[in-house]
């Protein structure tokens, strides 16, 4: 519906929050300065870490897939807090959840990856 009434003027983005932002979300409860609770989960709780950001992951991959289906012609997700952590925990505890998302959307449209404040998180 939305699609139709742009005209073909501009496309249609679809968006959803990035697993790590999310799972923040879930643990902290809301934004967080220090995401102490959702640190010491990655941490000291490896077993249920995996396990949420799995579930989301997947949850993420209907979501974001639905919207494309719907006329999406592309998608963005949105890594808000990513940026609080350092490079080893990224690569170690949200980077393969995040390429799972991205690996798993529809090919047919470009998929976009923002996140704040992580320039330190991957090579150039």
């Amino acid at each position: 519906m939305v699609r139709k009434e742009l005209e073909g003027k501009i496309p249609l983005i679809g968006f959803s929050g990035a697993p790590f932002t999310l799972a923040s979300y879930v643990i902290e409860g809301g934004h967080s300065k220090n995401y102490v609770l959702t640190k010491g989960m990655m941490y000291q709780n490896r077993p249920a870490w995996e396990g949420l950001m799995n579930r989301l992951s997947d949850v993420l991959i209907r979501y974001l897939n639905s919207q494309i289906r719907a006329g999406a012609q592309a998608v963005q997700i949105f890594d808000s807090w990513v940026g609080c952590l350092s490079p080893q925990d990224y690569e170690e505890y949200v980077f393969p959840y995040s390429k799972k998302v991205m690996d798993g959307v529809d090919k047919g449209v470009p998929v976009i990856h923002f996140a704040t404040s992580s320039s330190t998180l991957l090579e150039g």
